[in-house]
């Protein structure tokens, strides 16, 4: 009974095994597919991730091509260096084996060489031994034969004879040695130049195998390098500072298309001055104008409040109808004109003053720094917008120290040591003028700037002025305002203006370089420091400089502290 019913269990569990079995393949398999799922799911998830981070991120889509482009340029790449390493390894293990079946039948040949090489030396050998002998019994014959020869006699003939033979043992001995050595010697070198090509062989292979991966490495490092140039390429070139940038395709560029239109603006102001119908003559007239240029421009403020309003995100240096509509929509923003007419008195050819009806032309040239609030920009925004309009960016696009500045003045420093500063203020005996004359001084080599002219970290050429002065505690502002102009009628309503010859330090030089509809048309201002040197706020590009004196354009001379007439 009980081994039946150990045959029992046995059947039972002999019969429900191969369920066993199949119940673990499915387990496995269904584990199989749910990791598979997994990994499915964890890649889905990083490249949403990824896509979704590109897509927070400007030019986005030049970023995800440029990744694609890599991707697909570096996966030849991979797999051709996996198959190359794989077969460069076949190769050298068929080489090794190869190798190894020539060593094997070269060691056998050798040792064939050597049987042979033994029995030949035997069979010489006995040959020899056989001769020699030969040579001795003839000798004995010789020795015991013939007619009566004498005893002593004999024995000599033996003994040479004997030494002879020996002596022939030698050199027979002798000579085979040398036979054998120089065959060794001869199959010793041949086996040496087999095993150093052999080695050599094996060297260059496994440079080979080494070097290949790197080369194909560097490969695949020259590839992601192009794409991640591409990537940045593709960044700066839909940014406003890609105007600083050559051009992404021939023809128009933002420079020659806003020269395009600053030409037809000109050349229209022009012809209305020239023709200045129903008037006797024409002016043209930059209101508030101030600044040394006889011809102001605002070319470089349109060309970057354009690039900052439509180059974020977008290539605005490509210049198709689009692009050049929304730049001739900024230049029309900050370039205008309206006429007036009015009576001056204006001196004939005779010399005498008569009133003349003049067509004043008024034109309107907006700062970037009115567009930025007129453009209600943010704080990104005029960040750039800045950057783009400072000094070292504004001679990558073409301003160059001076260029719009005062071109009488010479010997221009924008930086002075303590020591000449004190030497100029060592001359000076009214206390006053010295006070405001040393601030100037300390303010050589700050930047120029209207719209900060009132920050104590940049200047123009009234608020320097202004502050100076101040500094002695006298203010020269009039009605609020401390413009040049300003400054200048301040000088005249107080009686506080002298004649160039009695120019000392400490006055204020007035010029006009332009009309600007201002007080007498004053648009820039200076400070007399002595010695025949000024010191100016001169523009963006050269900031605040001490230069010659030059009388270009002079009006008027004021000095503020000027005792008042009783």
């Amino acid at each position: 009974m009980e081994k039946r019913k150990e045959k029992k269990e046995r059947h039972i569990h002999s019969r429900d095994m191969p369920n066993f079995r199949r119940n673990d393949t499915d387990k496995r398999k269904v584990i199989k597919d749910k990791k598979k799922v997994l990994r499915q799911g964890t890649d889905m998830a990083v490249r949403t991730g990824v896509k979704t981070t590109l897509d927070q991120m400007e030019g986005s889509e030049e970023v995800e091509n440029a990744l694609v482009t890599a991707a697909v340029v570096t996966t030849p790449i991979r797999k051709t260096a996996s198959k190359t390493t794989k077969t460069v390894k076949e190769k050298a293990k068929r080489k090794r084996v190869k190798e190894q079946s020539e060593k094997n039948v070269r060691e056998k040949q050798k040792s064939e060489n050597r049987k042979i090489h033994s029995q030949t030396h035997k069979e010489d050998s006995y040959a020899k031994e056989k001769q020699i002998r030969k040579r001795e019994n003839s000798v004995k014959k010789d020795t015991t034969g013939g007619n009566k020869v004498k005893s002593g006699k004999s024995n000599s003939s033996s003994d040479r004879g004997s030494h002879s033979a020996s002596k022939s043992r030698k050199v027979a001995f002798f000579v085979e040695k040398l036979r054998s050595t120089g065959m060794t010697t001869s199959l010793n070198s041949e086996n040496q130049k087999s095993g150093v090509s052999d080695i050599m062989k094996t060297v260059m292979i496994k440079i080979g195998a080494v070097l290949l991966p790197i080369v194909l490495l560097l490969f695949s490092i020259v590839a992601i390098a192009t794409a991640l140039v591409a990537v940045v390429i593709a960044v700066i070139y839909n940014s406003p500072f890609s105007i600083f940038f050559p051009p992404l395709e021939n023809g128009d560029t933002v420079m020659t298309v806003t020269s395009q239109y600053v030409a037809e603006f000109n050349r229209d102001i022009n012809t209305m001055v020239t023709e200045h119908k129903d008037c006797d003559i024409g002016k043209i007239v930059y209101v508030d104008y101030e600044g040394t240029s006889s011809a102001p421009s605002n070319y470089y403020d349109v060309m970057s409040v354009y690039m900052v309003k439509y180059g974020v995100g977008n290539t605005a240096t490509v210049m198709n109808d689009t692009a050049k509509a929304n730049l001739k929509t900024v230049f029309d923003d900050m370039c205008s004109y309206t006429t007036s007419t009015g009576e001056e008195k204006i001196k004939n050819e005779s010399g005498n003053k008569e009133k003349k009806k003049v067509l004043y032309v008024n034109v309107t040239l907006k700062t970037y720094h009115q567009m930025e609030t007129e453009y209600g920009m943010s704080d990104d925004e005029i960040s750039m917008l800045n950057s783009l309009m400072s000094p070292e960016n504004l001679s990558s696009l073409g301003i160059t120290s001076g260029s719009t500045g005062t071109q009488t003045g010479g010997n221009k420093k924008s930086l002075l040591t303590q020591n000449e500063i004190n030497e100029i203020l060592n001359k000076i005996t009214d206390e006053k003028a010295k006070t405001a004359v040393s601030f100037a001084l300390s303010k050589v080599g700050y930047p120029y700037s209207q719209p900060l002219r009132n920050s104590g970290t940049h200047f123009d050429c009234s608020s320097l002025a202004y502050y100076s002065w101040n500094s002695a505690g006298i203010s020269v502002m009039t009605d609020g305002s401390n413009t040049a102009a300003s400054e200048a009628k301040w000088c005249s309503d107080n009686d506080c203006t002298v004649k160039e010859e009695n120019l000392k330090p400490g006055d204020l030089i007035f010029y006009s370089y332009s009309n600007n509809g201002r007080y007498k048309n004053i648009s820039h201002v200076g400070i007399y420091v002595g010695d025949g040197k000024m010191v100016e706020a001169v523009d963006e590009a050269t900031g605040v400089v001490m230069q010659d004196y030059h009388n270009g354009g002079l009006v008027m001379i004021g000095r503020p502290d000027k005792k008042k007439k009783n």
